[in-house]
């Protein structure tokens, strides 16, 4: 019988596991399909993932009402089985139905990304937090059991990040699709294993079969292509591809072609009013320059332009997505040159790491509509692109226009923009084309192009003397100059001001107020401090403050390396790893008192979190990048396993059945940190920097002990 048990309790912990690794290479997938379509930022990742989370805490919150001491196996089986399958379907019908729930090249609102993700999710995620509960019921008589559920779930997820993340997009470049239907083969082939082991030969048989007709599909049938052409009707659809860094896909329509990073239109073939204005503002200020440096704009056709320019010698084109520039070759979308030294690395650590001078900088990276975008609008990069400017040298960098009319909103965004300019750069010239253009140098400069394109013969479509009038463009920017704020907050790369307005502007197409974050968050936060009891209160706050200092960090990474999809493998990895390992240290520990050792937890934690805000402000004036990466490693590590411990000193606390202990701590750590990932990108991080959320979710810990103390009595 013991034998039977140990057997029963194995396929249960391979079965959390498993639950664990699907649920976190689904998310990974699930989100970046639905970036593609929202057009999304730092807001709708925090809303994609508050869902998840609070979708998950419902699913363990309703396991609370099932019977205990009961084996659940076949049942968990066959949602697992239903966790396996859902994701692709719900892959491809997000591209495929995008357009008959959504109005064709309509901008989706806030509600419509809260109702469309919240009807593609709660199955998944309420299934999945159900799943775990009915786990933790089934495995309860043994000591540690919940612990160990806790652990060998983590386990699974950090696997499920390391193979999605660097296996299947980063090694094997497999689109977002056939991902998912990886995860659902090694899922029906681990049961077909396991029904095997248990001799049930017909049931591993059909699982075994299942899988094989998941290989069928995938080797035969594009499922990928036949959405995305859904999702982009009447364009004929070339080629998608899911990089590291996004999903990438070429379209043609009648004559032009289209590139989309996620959904996002990034450059026609077919566009001459805004390639030469993003090289020939920049250029006919410094006719004579030799060296050029480009981030961004290569898709647009501005290196043939820069190319008009008989003195330049040298042009060096900085991308970090080296996907982009080898797809455009493939479709004779880039202008090849002698001339062009293409360098594949993020924009600031090539500054940082060269020591060249340049006469024209040309910055044309898209908007600041996220925090990634954000760190090449701040005083810190425009700083750091003046140090490779020779003596008179020009940086040119833009914003999307709106003609003649600024709202309130746009009026505060380009304002802090300017400021930071004038903050490094002696002179500062708006140029109103079909964007805002703001040229800094420390030279002079001018806006008589007419004159500046007459002495260049250098011929151009739009960018001539016959397409401008000086005159009127003059009066354009001195008017607009003249709105500006000169009390506008300045843009720095750990308080990304810019990237907060953008956020505010698009929430203001749609009549949403900024402030109903915060209030959702806050709202929240007292109704868990004030009405729960003191093991979910604790596990809240942990659940909080962890994840809302992984992604402070994140974002620090972020401004300091680039895109931080290459290491967000290794990033997930050491935070399952210290969740699970934190939780497994929690079996040793004495639990005499457990009320009191939560205690400890939440002070050293806070201590904890108060130190990485010290650590921040040093890497930050560090150079050596395998130095910071481990510290970063290092971090995070300790900080997922206070999490861990947390959780672990949770729900030692027997008192009550483990089908209702699991479900209320479990669900408390799952809502606090749908609330952290909400609240620290789009409210925290933008509004008030770096350092001050940090010391924000310090308190938190702090604050709790005082309600521990305060309910205890």
């Amino acid at each position: 019988m013991g034998q039977k048990g140990t057997g029963i309790n194995r396929r249960i912990y391979a079965d959390v596991f498993l639950l664990g690794f699907l649920l976190l290479g689904a998310q990974i997938i699930l989100v970046r399909e639905f970036l593609i379509i929202y057009n999304g930022n730092e807001l709708v990742i925090g809303i994609l993932f508050s869902i998840w989370m609070l979708c998950t805490a419902l699913g363990a919150w309703m396991g609370r009402y099932l019977k205990p001491g009961r084996n659940y196996s076949d049942l968990i089986r066959l949602l697992l089985v239903f966790i396996a399958l859902y994701p692709a379907f719900a892959a491809f019908g997000i591209a495929y139905y995008r357009n008959s729930i959504f109005e064709v090249g309509r901008l989706i609102s806030l509600y419509g990304v809260l109702y469309f993700s919240l009807i593609v999710l709660l199955p998944l995620c309420f299934l999945g937090g159900f799943t775990y509960t009915l786990i933790n019921i089934t495995t309860s008589r043994n000591p540690g059991s919940l612990q160990n559920c806790y652990s060998y779930e983590s386990a699974g997820s950090l696997t499920g990040g390391l193979i999605t993340s660097l296996l299947f997009i980063y090694y094997l470049q497999t689109d977002n699709l056939t991902s998912l239907q990886y995860l659902a083969l090694i899922a029906f082939i681990h049961f077909g294993v396991t029904e095997f082991r248990l001799k049930r030969y017909f049931l591993s048989l059909l699982y075994l079969l299942a899988a094989f007709g998941i290989m069928h599909v995938v080797y035969n049938y594009d499922l990928t292509m036949l959405s995305k052409a859904k999702l982009f009707p009447d364009q004929q659809v070339l080629q998608s591809l899911d990089s590291p860094y996004g999903n990438i896909t070429v379209t043609r329509q009648q004559n032009q072609t289209n590139l989309f990073l996620d959904g996002q239109l990034l450059s026609s073939d077919n566009e001459p009013v805004r390639r030469e204005e993003d090289v020939h503002y920049a250029m006919l200020q410094r006719k004579n320059a030799s060296r050029v440096l480009m981030f961004g704009g290569a898709l647009t056709g501005a290196m043939a332009e820069v190319n008009k320019y008989r003195e330049v010698e040298q042009i060096v084109y900085v991308d970090q997505n080296s996907f982009l520039p080898h797809l455009a070759g493939e479709l004779n979308l880039l202008d090849m040159s002698d001339k062009i030294d293409f360098r594949f690395s993020d924009p600031v650590l090539f500054l940082k790491k060269n020591t060249g001078k340049f006469d024209v900088v040309l910055i044309s990276e898209p908007p600041p509509t996220s925090a990634q975008f954000n760190r090449f609008y701040t005083v810190d990069f425009f700083t750091l692109v003046k140090q490779h400017l020779n003596l008179g040298g020009i940086l040119s960098t833009s914003l999307p226009s709106s003609q003649n009319y600024l709202s309130d909103n746009e009026l505060l965004l380009h304002s802090s923009l300017y400021n930071s300019l004038c903050k490094v750069f002696r002179h500062v010239l708006l140029v109103p084309g079909d964007r805002y253009y703001f040229l800094a140098s420390d030279d002079s400069l001018t806006l008589a192009y007419s004159t500046l394109q007459e002495e260049s013969h250098i011929s151009n479509t739009y960018v001539n003397e016959a397409y401008l009038d000086d005159r009127l463009m003059k009066i354009r920017s001195e008017n607009t100059l003249e709105s500006y704020l000169e009390d506008a907050p300045l843009n720095y790369n750990f308080r990304p001001v810019v990237y907060y307005l953008y956020i505010r502007h698009w929430l203001s197409y749609f009549g949403i107020s900024f402030w109903i974050i915060p209030f959702f968050c806050l709202l929240i936060v007292g109704m868990f401090y004030f009405f729960t009891h003191n093991y979910a209160t604790a596990m809240f706050t942990s659940g909080i403050t962890g994840v809302s200092t992984e992604l402070v960090l994140i974002v620090v990474f972020q401004v300091l390396f680039g895109n931080v999809y290459l290491f967000i493998g290794i990033i997930i990895t050491t935070f399952m790893a210290g969740l699970a390992i934190g939780s497994r240290f929690s079996l040793i520990c004495k639990m005499n008192y457990p009320l009191r050792l939560m205690n400890f937890v939440q002070l050293f934690s806070g201590i904890y979190i108060l130190s990485i805000a010290l650590t921040i402000f040093f890497i930050g004036k560090m150079e050596e990048t395998i130095i910071i990466r481990v510290i970063f490693i290092f971090a995070m590590f300790i900080l997922a396993a206070f999490t861990g411990l947390q959780y672990g000193i949770s729900v030692c606390h027997r008192k009550t059945d483990p089908g209702t202990l699991v479900s209320e701590v479990y669900a408390a750590d799952l809502v606090g940190a749908a609330v952290g990932s909400l609240a620290v990108t789009v409210w925290l991080i933008p509004m008030i920097g770096i350092y001050q959320s940090v010391l924000v979710m310090a308190s938190l810990h702090f604050l709790t002990l005082i309600l521990l103390r305060i309910k205890s009595k």
